[in-house]
């Protein structure tokens, strides 16, 4: 049985993991931390968002459309199907909800390591395809000067009833509303700022946004901070002379694409 490591625990990272356990390899992922990731912080509806090249992202998208869509049937994987209005557009697509997921997601992978990896090619050594799903942490493991954080300050409330999915980018500005189960998402920014301090008033800025889309939000509100890993187009390829993989820089679109990149990690990783 071939060995393979994989290098982070964001939705990339676990996804890829359930895959390659899936066709059959002996997985391993490490990461320096598996909860506390930019994934559990993500909106995460199903939009192809900030993210190239256009024509793989599309197929991608696709793929991993029609996974979730199979998921929404699948008890506790937290996956449903959902009307969607974007500027004006009604579209029917995945939400997943991240609190359910990522948990259901770790439970197909047999073996989650909480170690922070430093050097991919001596853990290369140890097994026979090592799988880079470090998202922006990849700017400082591999050198990639393309990498740049895009900041999304998130808030969410709880939710008293409100079953409603909106996205709006009218005036260049990106406001969501997002409803699950127990709470309502609110966003957001896009900005190029690494601090994790939001200034009152922008978390009132954005609140104020969202309660003009949807007036029944309640009050109070939590804030929260996720760091998209943006990059030119998307490094999806085996590194040249090495069993090394890397799958990263997916922008606002991590899960949106998800379940297609870590099909292409199979194709590689065979």
């Amino acid at each position: 049985m071939s060995r393979a490591a994989i290098v982070g625990a964001g939705v990339s990272g676990l996804t890829c993991g359930a895959v390659l356990a899936a066709a059959g390899f002996d997985v391993e992922l490490f990461a320096k931390e598996s909860r506390a990731t930019t994934s559990a912080v993500a909106a995460a509806i199903w939009y192809p968002y900030h993210i190239e090249p256009r024509k793989k992202v599309e197929r991608w998208a696709r793929a991993s459309f029609r996974e979730f869509e199979r998921l929404a049937h699948v008890r506790g994987s937290g996956v449903s199907m959902v009307d969607f209005d974007v500027s004006g557009e009604r579209l029917r697509v995945p939400l997943i909800e991240t609190p359910v997921y990522l948990p259901w997601l770790r439970r197909q992978l047999p073996r989650i390591r909480r170690r922070t990896i430093r050097d991919l090619a001596a853990l290369a050594r140890d097994f026979d395809v090592v799988v880079n799903c470090t998202g922006l942490g990849a700017r400082e493991l591999c050198g990639d000067a393309e990498l740049h954080p895009g900041r999304g300050v998130v808030l969410t409330t709880p939710n008293p009833g409100i079953v409603r999915h909106v996205v709006s980018l009218d005036g260049g500005e990106l406001t969501y509303v997002l409803s699950r189960a127990h709470d309502v998402v609110l966003g957001g920014t896009d900005d190029d700022v690494e601090s994790r301090d939001v200034p009152r008033a922008l978390a009132e800025a954005i609140y104020a946004r969202c309660a003009a889309i949807e007036p029944r939000l309640p009050a109070e509100y939590a804030v929260d901070i996720g760091f998209r890993p943006l990059r030119r187009a998307v490094r999806l390829e085996r590194e040249r002379g090495t069993n090394i993989i890397h799958n990263y820089g997916h922008g606002g679109a991590g899960f949106t694409v998800s379940w297609g990149c870590a099909r292409d990690v199979l194709r590689l990783a065979r």
